[in-house]
């Protein structure tokens, strides 16, 4: 798993908009992360911010490592600044968080 979330990642910062991205597990702990997200601070902030936004949607499980008809349709937070954007989401209990320039 280690290879393919770097492998990811990796992808993900070729794109020139790309600044940053991260990896975080069910535990809230940063399986991987580059750039403008990279560390354990900006990984906890984007698992929170997940937390949050799947007791705002009633039709997501409860914890991101329940498997439902709807894990597909977890819920994608957009913090948006002037410049950037950060998107964050999750599926099969790793939330991914993106921050791009706009």
């Amino acid at each position: 798993m280690e290879r393919a979330v770097e492998g990811c990642l990796n992808d993900a910062m070729v794109d020139q908009a790309v600044k940053g991205v991260t990896c975080v597990d069910a535990s809230g702990l940063c399986l991987d992360s580059r750039g403008t997200l990279k560390g354990e601070g900006p990984a906890a902030a984007i698992a929170e911010l997940a937390r949050l936004a799947r007791k705002l949607d009633t039709n997501v499980p409860a914890s991101p490592g329940q498997q439902s008809s709807t894990t597909a349709n977890m819920p994608v937070v957009s913090l948006e600044a002037d410049k950037s954007r950060v998107l964050i989401t999750q599926n099969a209990g790793v939330t991914i968080g993106i921050h791009r320039m706009t």
